[in-house]
């Protein structure tokens, strides 16, 4: 392919790439370290998806905005499906952004699933098994009644969890079209499924020096509500309504980002300033910075978080990670001001 070659490096990492388009590329994608995986420790994440570090929220929209007109124009209605975890939040804006070309939107999980509609894995992750689940009741007609499918990640490296997942896809759904948006695609690769990305590119040579042994403790993962599939992800009427003004950092959990998301954009509408933040399963560390994420005992990592910043810090989580002090702990973690954290609790259907 013709391109910008495009180097990249780290004390551990020495990347080259030729890309579409280098100026876009620099402006959009950064490389992190994970650690603890020996499997894998390059990260290439896209701007925008505010997954390990705070991000604004005009960001993310641009991000979601920018896929969502990838998506062809003659491309039918369809079901949104995220990827876990990065593009849980992206896919779901790439959600709203579409309108009422979006009829549904699901994201694949880790957490256990009763009836798992698709399972696959992501062969390089601390944490392969993934899964679709089966829609809940409500949105089961919707679903079938699809004609198609469109699926939404931020990054594909060598396209294998991709490509595995699309193959799954087209043998449950086989009447039905599926189509690909991402940020960044360097797989190079014949998927099953067209994919239509914002920027595409090869890896021209990759060195990482070997980690040292890291123990990392298992993770647990929660049921969410997006993993079963949602029209909306309302947010209560008169929830925050003390959060009106000033710089306030939105923090959601892991998968359980789409009310963080709602959550965000109404403190954005009432005059607020908003950035966002998840807590990822994933240790990293950003080059230059020298700042490694915060593990939360069994409940994942999160960057840490300058409490000086923010009027206000809003932790958003899940019912079932309530069981466990998620809050609490996380709050406990990062070394937040009490006074300074709100908190939404989202209830998960249990149909």
């Amino acid at each position: 392919m013709k391109g910008d070659i495009v180097d990249l490096s780290t004390s551990t990492i020495d990347m080259s790439l030729r890309v579409s388009d280098g100026q876009r590329f620099h402006s959009n994608i950064r490389l992190l370290v994970r650690h603890g995986n020996p499997q894998r420790r390059n990260l290439l994440v896209a701007r925008g998806i505010f997954k390990y570090d705070c991000e604004p929220l005009d960001a993310f929209e641009q991000t979601c905005a920018e896929l969502a007109a990838l998506v062809p124009p003659g491309f039918p209605p369809c079901v949104v499906i995220g990827l876990t975890e990065a593009a849980v939040g992206i896919g779901f804006g790439v959600y709203r952004h579409l309108g009422a070309r979006a009829l549904a939107y699901m994201c694949t999980t880790r957490a256990a699933a009763r009836r798992p509609l698709i399972e696959f894995r992501e062969p390089h992750s601390l944490h392969p098994s993934l899964v679709l689940d089966t829609p809940r009741a409500a949105l089961q007609p919707i679903v079938d009644r699809a004609p198609a499918l469109l699926v939404v990640e931020d990054e594909l490296t060598t396209g294998e969890t991709m490509s595995r997942l699309l193959d799954a896809l087209g043998a449950v759904f086989p009447a039905k079209q599926i189509a690909v948006v991402t940020c960044l695609d360097l797989s190079a690769r014949d998927f099953p499924a067209p994919v239509h990305s914002l920027v595409n590119g090869r890896i021209l040579g990759l060195t990482e020096q070997r980690p040292p042994a890291v123990e990392v403790a298992p993770i647990r993962h929660f049921p969410t509500t997006a993993a079963r599939g949602l029209v909306h992800a309302p947010v209560p009427a008169d929830v925050l309504a003390d959060v009106t003004a000033g710089r306030v950092l939105v923090l959601g959990c892991r998968e359980a980002v789409v009310h963080a998301i709602s959550l965000a954009q109404r403190l954005a509408r009432q005059g607020a300033e908003v950035w966002c933040q998840t807590v990822s399963n994933i240790s990293i560390l950003e080059p230059g910075r020298r700042r490694s994420s915060i593990q939360i005992d069994d409940l994942g990592f999160c960057q840490p978080i300058d409490a000086d910043r923010w009027c206000h810090v809003v932790i958003v989580h899940e019912r079932g990670a309530a069981t466990v002090d998620f809050h609490d702990r996380l709050v406990r973690a990062l070394a937040l001001p009490p006074r300074k954290v709100k908190r939404l609790v989202v209830d998960v259907p249990v149909d």
